[in-house]
């Protein structure tokens, strides 16, 4: 979270199209594992469709302001990798913010993020 400056970070399980918080690191604590979602209400819907990280700085002026994570959380900048066990994906890696990040995602981050 440090490193990329965004206030949110979270491991996730995804099984088919359940997405399923595992361990997260939230302002007050707002999210806990346990917690539910259906993987296409997610940002890791495409996270997972790829082997390298996928991210951007701000939804709401780009693509991602129609995607049904940003219409129900407002979550602007993201982060996140696939995290794979045994040659299968396992679920994410992720790290995100309610404020729009002020610099773009860099080689070096999505290599750190690797």
């Amino acid at each position: 979270m440090e490193r990329f400056g965004l206030e949110n970070g979270i491991l996730s399980n995804v099984v088919e199209d359940i997405y399923t918080v595992i361990a997260a690191e939230t302002p007050e604590d707002q999210l806990f594992p346990g917690t539910v979602y259906e993987l296409e209400e997610t940002y890791c819907s495409n996270t997972v469709q790829f082997d390298e990280p996928t991210g951007f700085e701000k939804a709401s002026m780009s693509q991602w302001e129609t995607h049904p994570c940003f219409q129900r959380t407002r979550i602007e900048a993201y982060i996140g990798v696939p995290v794979n066990v045994k040659g299968r994906v396992y679920g994410t890696l992720n790290f995100s913010s309610s404020k729009p990040r002020d610099r773009k995602f860099t080689p070096a981050d999505k290599e750190f993020l690797k």
